[in-house]
């Protein structure tokens, strides 16, 4: 098979019956299913769009997301994801950038069901979707800027699911409850792969929280949980009766877009001891590059071994290959599950994808036993009068202190002295700053303890969680 959308179809006539989808209570079945995808194909051939046209789709509905998705790759065109309720400014940007043939949004009017009205050939679709061809264009969440747009092809798409099913227990036996953006490669990798293996996505686009999963429990008897890292604690720390329900019957929780720290792992298997956690690393320009059972492995920022498809190195600034375990480096990948380019960014892409195989912007080193562990995001790093420091070494220490809600770390340069750390937080009504900053020199080394302890409202997180530190700066202190 050259593309998932292939997998798919074959999956539909397998067992037609059995539910793909669960969204706001519609079910639809992986037949109905299939027939919405050769419906939307058997339109774009209608409306002769052409071979290599772009079609950019709004993640508003998921049902007609993931039909989309799927489909222009029966007519080899390509899919570009946009975000839920996107800003008509932002959009516009894409628009002029991208010169899509069709755009399906609720700016542009044309989210409607006329697309799944049309007749359609249940044979084998006259196209077969070749494995190199360009397949979506996909935006970063933009932490580091402006967000650089990724050009997968059908081959990295179908091997993703692959690298990811070698290490996660996901099977047709699988009710998988999501509750990430799937706009985002995170969210939508962990659909694809579910309709890969034939299991039912029960798809929802609110706040996860104990009480939503126990409640996804009782009504579709799911079994199977994905999200990402700064969630897990939110499973947890909620009333014993939400807690008690997730125990009794989520035997998977896979999680991704960070490192879990050892106090987290301990906690979940003191509440849900029959389950399992699996941390997954990978990055919008490659697939899921590691995989980490946490019951075997339950170590603070272990990110597993490589997956299936997956050769992962860490390398030096040379870009040489480092073989001694412990040793700081880039993470770097070899493989199918790489994208082929940065759309219009020729030197970029030459800069960290050579020979194959691609630089990641991300520090790690590996043990004696083979396993990975993550570090932080290059730009992250600090260099405090020539100590090195990760962001994580403060905030994983002052997000313990009992009057910390939420907390972020980073550098400041001072002319004259380099760069010294500075400290964000969140606080409750019992906050002493004094007594806070007491606790931070008696649990820090000297070099780390920040310069500047700046309390403000919120800390800036993306959809997936992650920390926007190059906004830190500009937040209004409280």
């Amino acid at each position: 098979m050259n593309s998932i959308v292939q997998v798919i179809l074959k999956n539909s006539q397998q067992f037609p019956e059995k539910d793909a989808f669960i969204y706001n209570d519609i079910y639809v079945s992986y037949g109905d299913f299939a027939n919405k995808i050769l419906s939307f194909s058997n339109y774009l051939k209608q409306k002769k769009v052409k071979k290599g046209s772009k079609i950019v789709v709004e993640a508003d509905d998921p049902i007609l997301f993931y039909t989309v998705f799927l489909a222009v790759q029966l007519n080899s065109c390509i899919v570009l994801p946009v975000e839920r309720n996107i800003s008509l400014y932002h959009l516009q940007e894409i628009l002029n950038a991208q010169k899509p043939a069709i755009v399906l949004s609720r700016h542009t009017g044309e989210i409607s069901k006329e697309f799944f009205n049309y007749d359609y050939d249940l044979t084998t679709p006259s196209i077969v979707p070749e494995s190199d061809s360009p397949a979506a264009i996909i935006s970063t969440t933009g932490t580091t800027g402006k967000p650089v747009m990724i050009v997968h092809t059908n081959k990295s798409i179908l091997s993703t699911a692959v690298t990811y099913l070698s290490g996660v227990p996901m099977d047709d036996t699988s009710i998988v409850y999501t509750a990430v953006p799937f706009h985002l490669a995170g969210g939508f990798r962990r659909v694809l792969s579910a309709l890969y293996v034939g299991a039912t996505n029960v798809i929802s686009n609110q706040p996860l929280s104990a009480k939503s999963v126990s409640d996804a429990i009782d009504e579709y008897n799911i079994n199977f949980l994905c999200t990402v890292n700064s969630n897990i604690s939110t499973l947890f720390e909620s009333e014993p009766i939400y807690v008690d329900n997730i125990a009794q019957h989520i035997r998977i929780v896979e999680t991704y877009a960070g490192k879990l720290t050892s106090d987290v792992i301990m906690n979940f298997y003191k509440h849900f001891p029959n389950s399992v956690l699996y941390n997954v690393y990978g990055t919008t320009e490659s697939g899921c590059l590691l995989i980490n059972n946490t019951k075997d492995n339950p170590k603070e920022a272990c990110i597993g071994k490589p997956s299936q498809l997956a050769e992962v190195f860490i390398i030096d600034e040379n870009d040489e290959v480092i073989t001694q375990p412990g040793k700081y480096g880039y993470f770097a990948v070899k493989g199918p599950v790489n994208m082929s380019e940065y759309y219009k960014r020729k030197a970029l892409t030459k800069q960290v994808l050579k020979d194959g195989l691609l630089k990641i912007n991300d520090i790690g080193y590996f043990d004696e036993e083979g396993y990975y562990y993550y570090v932080s995001r290059v730009g992250d790093i600090m260099n405090v009068n020539g100590y090195t420091i990760v962001p994580d070494d403060i905030e994983s220490v002052a997000i313990q202190y009992s009057d910390i809600v939420d907390c972020a770390c980073a550098s400041s340069e001072v002319s004259g002295i380099g760069q010294l750390p500075v400290l964000y937080v969140v606080v409750n009504d019992n906050y002493n700053k004094k007594d806070f900053l007491n606790y931070l020199i008696n649990n820090l080394e000297p070099y780390k303890i920040p310069a500047a302890i700046r309390e403000v409202a919120n800390i800036p997180r993306t959809t997936t969680g992650k920390i926007v530190r190059n906004v830190l700066p500009m937040l209004t202190t409280i």
